[in-house]
């Protein structure tokens, strides 16, 4: 269980998360909902404070004018690392080796960016189940596929990694 001190510095980084998103945001989907989301799967587990901050703002450097060293001055070293490992490099235009490069970073970096990139992608599979285009469709499936093989001798023992095993099986059985 968390202390109150943690719940307040979790609702000041949410606070940083909308504020930004109010001034900068661009991504079309409910993203503070999301980030709320991923933030609060992780906060559920008991996983470190540091991971459930990052996790809350996850999106931020990709998706608006936010950057890390403005997130490493409000909430430290650790977790701005932790974002700048769950971000995608803007200057990889190919969307397969961007996922590629920024789950093979998060790897490196090692098991607590790897939980949150996991609770990001399970989060947004959620959506996964609405698309028409069964190509984007088999593309998103395997990305999730490829990420639970990479994350594998990490995350093998995490609940958030079979949660995820489990949402690809039921993805593959609709689209295929």
């Amino acid at each position: 269980m968390k202390s109150p001190e943690f719940d307040h510095q979790l609702e000041q980084a949410i606070t940083f998360l909308v504020t930004n998103f109010q001034h900068s945001g661009n991504n079309p989907k409910p993203v503070i909902l999301h980030s709320i989301r991923v933030a609060h799967f992780l906060y559920e587990y008991d996983y470190p404070e540091e991971v459930i901050i990052a996790a809350a703002l996850h999106d931020l450097v990709e998706d608006t004018d936010c950057t890390v060293i403005q997130i490493e001055e409000h909430f430290g070293r650790e977790v701005a690392r932790l974002v700048a490992a769950n971000t995608f490099n803007s200057k990889i235009e190919d969307k397969t080796e961007q996922n590629r490069e920024m789950f093979s970073r998060c790897k490196s970096y090692g098991r607590t960016a790897l939980l949150i990139k996991a609770a990001d992608i399970l989060d947004n599979s959620r959506y996964w189940h609405l698309l028409a285009d069964k190509e984007l469709s088999q593309w998103l499936i395997w990305k999730i596929d490829y990420f639970l093989q990479i994350s594998l001798p990490e995350l093998e023992k995490e609940p958030v990694w079979h949660k995820l095993s489990q949402r690809s099986q039921q993805l593959n059985i609709k689209v295929n």
